[in-house]
């Protein structure tokens, strides 16, 4: 990345990464089973949770004209580890992501997509990606964690209302 994520914590104006050069994610993804069945006993509680808390986003959100909401379908249950929405074209996504840091509403870009990335623009081999690409440039992840009250919710969607409509 460009900037450290210290940096980019500590900022008060959007700070969007990039990548320079390329680089490796390495994860652990076979852990020791020892601890498998703390992370399942500690999660049991939240997947039937967040389908409650994704179902109050839609039911709160669904008249936003300028937003287009995660749309399951059939035979496809999303895990709701988070909530994704869209914004329209003419939302301005940086306008959108300044508005909720000043009001303190903690969200997320979503996707970066790596042929975006000046590291990859050379690779003549990578195709441009276009869903990956639409999803960069449009798509935000909303708070969803286990505990966030109605009450948090409705402010995040008033609040991300009044984004769009000033982006």
């Amino acid at each position: 990345m460009a900037i450290s994520d210290a940096k980019r914590h500590a900022s008060t104006d959007v700070i969007l990464e990039s990548s320079p050069a390329r680089g490796y994610n390495y994860r652990l993804t076979d852990n020791p089973s020892r601890h498998r069945p703390q992370t399942a006993k500690a999660g049991s509680r939240y997947p039937s949770g967040a389908r409650h808390l994704a179902a109050r986003y839609e039911e709160i959100m669904h008249n936003f004209k300028v937003l287009i909401l995660p749309n399951e379908l059939e035979g496809i249950r999303i895990n709701w580890q988070s909530y994704c929405v869209r914004l329209h074209e003419e939302c301005n996504k940086i306008i959108v992501l300044q508005f909720l840091m000043d009001e303190r509403i903690s969200e997320r870009r979503e996707i970066i997509s790596s042929c975006l990335e000046e590291a990859y623009d050379t690779d003549h081999n990578l195709q441009t990606l276009q869903a990956s690409s639409s999803a960069a440039r449009s798509d935000l992840l909303l708070p969803l964690f286990p505990g966030i009250t109605a009450e948090q919710q409705d402010r995040v969607a008033q609040t991300l209302r009044q984004a769009c409509y000033r982006a």
